[in-house]
């Protein structure tokens, strides 16, 4: 009797000679060559923050005025604005200005939210007046937690850059986001992002998650037909000690040119990246 083969080659009208992908089966376990990065990511992959109540707590900020989205301008203390990033916002590789704003009332699930009325005011007296609205969401995530909660909220939100990318774009754009001020920016429950402390590093895994090989290897792994392609589990799946194996520095300063990016990613970055993400793992 003749073997049974445990190869499947897949090929594409366009290339008829070449096999676009090769399935095989180990054990009872489908693997495509597709998916040559699949394994465990050294960043923990952070979805951004769940608040449900956009009218109240999403800003819009035009000639230095602030304004709710009821059209209302409204005068708060700075020190809980913070600027915000939402999945339509994603448009750019490279992300600096930002006009929308987010009112966080907390830095920890479950903070204690009553020190705003002794340490902002007017932000407190705001939250009162919209009271009744915050307390209609009807998410069970708010349910005997402090007045005016959020949800999704950590040290990681505060990180100082942010590679974010929206849960539902059907070809995914990983964005690098920061404010220029220093002030750590936003990012909304629709959103998906991992936390630097340095821009540099921040910037490679840009490119890298950029790079033609991750986006063919984010393709095979996704039904793009799904409401939300891109998970937390899809991404926690990005093996980047596999991804700096394959892609070189050539193939990032490819990728810096197909994104309009200027001239900047150098080989001391590159090996930078490449030396702290192999030290230990890198979980913000």
């Amino acid at each position: 009797m003749q073997a049974v083969e445990n190869v499947c080659k897949i090929f594409s009208q366009e290339e008829p000679n070449e096999p676009k992908n090769i399935l095989t089966c180990d054990e009872g376990i489908l693997q495509s060559s597709e998916l040559i990065f699949d394994g465990k990511c050294c960043f923990d992959w952070r979805q951004g923050i769940k608040h449900d109540c956009a009218k109240v707590l999403e800003l819009n900020l035009s000639n230095d005025r602030l304004q709710n989205n009821s059209g209302e301008v409204v005068d708060l203390e700075d020190e809980l604005i913070f600027p915000l990033v939402k999945s339509s916002s994603i448009k750019h590789a490279v992300i600096t200005e930002f006009p929308k704003r987010f009112l966080v009332t907390q830095r920890h699930i479950n903070d204690d939210t009553a020190h705003i009325e002794f340490d902002f005011p007017k932000t407190w007296s705001y939250l009162n007046r919209n009271a009744e609205i915050l307390a209609r969401r009807k998410s069970s995530v708010y349910r005997g937690r402090p007045k005016f909660s959020v949800f999704g909220v950590g040290n990681y939100s505060y990180s100082r850059y942010k590679v974010v990318v929206s849960g539902f774009y059907k070809k995914p754009l990983f964005a690098l986001i920061f404010s220029p001020n220093g002030k750590p920016v936003m990012t909304d429950d629709t959103t998906y992002f991992i936390g630097f402390e340095n821009f540099a590093a921040a910037y490679t895994a840009m490119l890298f998650l950029n790079s033609s090989q991750v986006q063919e290897f984010l393709a095979a792994m996704t039904f793009l037909d799904a409401k939300r392609p891109y998970t937390k589990k899809i991404l926690e799946r990005i093996d980047f000690s596999k991804i700096v194996a394959t892609i070189h520095f050539e193939d990032l300063k490819q990728t810096e040119r197909r994104l309009g990016l200027d001239d900047y990613l150098t080989n001391s970055m590159l090996a930078e990246f490449i030396a702290s993400i192999k030290v230990q793992p890198m979980l913000f």
